[in-house]
């Protein structure tokens, strides 16, 4: 049953607008209406009119577009992360109404008073983004669900109340406004006979290669939510004679994207516009029909509400969309009610549990366990929410804690992220499920699913790999290049090279200009990234050369925050010297009856047993004993993940296998939270050798007869 109130229901004539209608309510008002139907110009003509308003939005670009339209206006300032603005100045500006993304809200919240009308734009964001902007969505949630303010109006084209529901806030006012629609959607869902990751790539080929033989100039507007993959098809495309734009957060701040905002429109000279889900929220692209051939949605599966939202940033235009599916989807009829009512129930359930459980089992006992022998891990509230974060993330998929005012809380916002990547996978076990989802969400629309003959055939897939490739031998010939200018600015000064990058990531500098060297400039960037983790210049370059930069943070992190890991990699540090790295086999017995070893001081925490014994590791459970021990060959995996190892016996049944160290570390890399970890390295400069951690020259050897001259 929902804990929404009764929907208001408001249809609005085509000339009527949402202020004309609506008028500001004390408590949490919520207001559901169309893309386009105004939301963003109730709150900054009629809001800001009559009130102080702080209007909250998801993204820096959304925030822009609003100063490109209303920054004339003396009474409303515009605040986000690329503005460095003195906490002075802040103060004042809230004094006034303010446009700000969600992060900033933080910064700014101590200004406003209990009269400030907060307004929350896109609050779907506020579930479906809570996995990875918990930290900037936790502490606005927090204000809406404590009643900081005497109104707060929420704002969304789509949503999915059970979603939102998670959330926890009381909302004393729902509205679902209705204005007549002039463009009904054409959506086509298309399957493919095989499952590839770039599935679509081939139909949109042929609509460009029939658009360039009619002498028709349209945009091919596609979303594809890697930027990796953009650059591998803008390369290939280009390469076939096509103009493309990409558009992500690597690319917002440039000149084309700039520009694009200022206009609110896409640029007619691209054939192909290439973007990821930052287009999905808030901007207006005023394109007509002669202007946009088609939109393509491809790559990894959006949630209908992303589709709804990215569908709808087109504003006049209203070409043809097509879904592929990057695998087949199940398509006999089904009960779509039903099942999404059940499918409802059983997360309602879920999650019911899941939050009971981690609150008044686990959390009772984190703030009671002393974590004695962690002292180097675990000193204080904030320390003990990492590292439990660290442990559900890895069995929950999400942060089960966040610190809010000196106390351990359930993060809500990452919980709620979790059920909606749940969620999303729901949507594609079914095509009939699938577009009844989006009907739901655009009622007015033509939704139609077919088998698509289209194939990546040999020569295509042959031509993408030959542009990775090349793409691969700039990213080598780059790499060197970067690495000498740093070794030239910190050889004779007082930095390091790790310290060098780090200062330069913390400050927001890049040796290069965007525009002129963008390969340098990413490389500098992931260089920058890296030294966070990794502790010299030439284990940096081999995880970019070789990919591995996701992996390589992740790992990094566990090895600092993850007490399981932390436990497993300090034995090892202490029972491997450097100086038997190589030399000795170990069998599966012997190594897993050490690592168990090493895992008891960690469970005489109870609250990490309460935990694992719960949601166990794939890797770790809990005995019947209360003991934290490795699983069936369990053991063998962690080491393959976290350290150096050559196994023996690989194929063979775990009991068989045998173990070798390398090297402490993955990747034989020396990182900088594993002491046990270090060693000098030497990196090349011009036929010179320079220490690859500090930058400095690498010592001369003097022979005897030198040492005794000096003498």
């Amino acid at each position: 049953m929902s804990k929404l109130p009764k929907k208001q229901v408001i249809q609005l004539n085509a000339d009527e607008t949402i202020q004309d209608r609506i008028q500001l309510h004390y408590g949490n008002t919520l207001i559901r209406a169309n893309t386009g139907a105004g939301k963003t110009t109730f709150v900054l003509k009629s809001l800001m009119r009559d009130h102080n308003v702080v209007l909250c939005c998801p993204t820096i670009a959304q925030v822009k577009q609003c100063e490109e339209d209303y920054g004339h206006q003396a009474n409303i300032h515009f605040i986000h992360g690329e503005k460095s603005i003195p906490k002075e100045r802040l103060k004042n500006l809230c004094k006034s109404s303010v446009v700000i993304t969600y992060d900033q809200y933080d910064k700014i919240k101590n200004y406003l008073d209990q009269k400030t009308v907060v307004v929350i734009d896109e609050c779907q964001k506020l579930y479906s983004a809570g996995n990875y902007r918990d930290k900037a969505i936790y502490p606005l949630l927090s204000s809406v669900k404590n009643d900081k303010y005497d109104q707060t109006v929420l704002l969304t084209a789509t949503l999915t109340e059970p979603l939102f529901e998670q959330l926890g806030i009381n909302i004393s006012h729902y509205f679902d406004i209705h204005k007549p629609v002039d463009l009904n959607r054409s959506i086509h869902i298309l399957r493919y006979k095989e499952a590839h990751k770039l599935n679509g790539l081939r139909h949109i080929c042929t609509r460009l290669s029939e658009a360039k033989k009619e002498g028709k100039k349209k945009i091919v507007l596609v979303r594809l939510n890697d930027i990796a993959q953009s650059k591998l098809i803008q390369k290939y495309l280009e390469k076939q004679g096509y103009s493309v734009m990409l558009i992500n957060r690597d690319e917002m701040s440039r000149k084309k994207c700039t520009e694009m905002l200022s206009v609110s429109k896409l640029d007619s000279k691209y054939q192909v516009v290439l973007c990821t889900s930052i287009m999905d929220e808030a901007i207006n692209l005023n394109n007509v029909d002669d202007e946009v051939d088609s939109v393509h949605i491809m790559g990894q599966y959006a949630h209908p509400e992303e589709i709804t939202q990215f569908i709808g940033r087109m504003r006049k235009a209203n070409p043809p969309i097509f879904i592929h599916l990057s695998q087949d989807i199940e398509v006999k009829k089904i009960d779509c009610n039903k099942e999404h009512q059940i499918h409802v129930s059983t997360m309602d359930e879920q999650f019911k549990k899941m939050e009971y459980y981690l609150e008044y089992e686990v959390l009772k006992l984190i703030n009671k366990d002393k974590f004695e022998g962690f002292e180097d891990l675990i000193n204080d509230k904030m320390d003990r929410v990492k590292a439990f974060n660290a442990l559900t993330d890895e069995v929950l998929q999400c942060k089960g804690f966040m610190l809010d005012n000196k106390k351990i809380c359930l993060n809500t916002p990452s919980l709620a992220g979790r059920r909606y990547q749940l969620d999303l996978h729901k949507c594609y076990f079914n095509s009939s499920y699938l577009k009844f989802r989006l009907l739901g969400l655009m009622p007015h629309a033509q939704v139609k699913v077919n088998l698509s003959q289209d194939v990546l055939d040999s020569e295509l897939l042959a031509n993408l790999e030959l542009c990775a490739e090349e793409m691969k031998q700039m990213k080598q010939k780059v790499i060197p290049e970067v690495i000498a200018d740093v070794i030239d600015r910190v050889h004779t000064n007082s930095y390091t090279v790790i310290s060098y990058l780090q200062e330069n990531v913390k400050n927001g500098i890049n040796l290069y200009d965007k525009s002129e060297e963008p390969v340098h400039y990413e490389i500098f960037e992931q260089m920058g990234k890296l030294s966070d983790r990794l502790g010299n210049i030439v284990d940096i370059a081999d995880a970019i050369q070789k990919n591995r930069i996701n992996s390589v943070m992740a790992i990094g992190f566990q090895y600092k925050m993850h007490p399981l890991v932390k436990s497993v990699m300090k034995g090892l540090e202490q029972w491997l010297p450097k100086n038997e790295w190589g030399k000795n086999w170990y069998g599966y017995a012997e190594i897993t009856k050490l690592m168990n070893s090493w895992l008891k001081l960690l469970a005489k925490n109870r609250s990490v047993v309460a935990l694992l014994e719960e949601h166990p590791l794939n890797d770790v459970y809990v005995n019947n004993q209360k003991q934290l021990v490795f699983t069936d060959g369990g053991s063998i995996r962690f080491l393959k993940r976290y350290a150096n190892v050559e196994v023996r016996n690989d194929k063979k049944p775990y009991a068989m296998k045998k173990v070798a160290f390398n090297s402490l570390c993955a990747y034989g890399y020396v990182f900088s939270d594993l002491e046990g970890s270090f060693r000098t390295k030497y990196v090349s400069v011009n036929d010179v050798e320079y220490d690859a951690k500090t930058g400095r020259k690498k010592p001369k050897r003097k022979n005897l007869t030198e040492i005794y001259d000096e003498v």
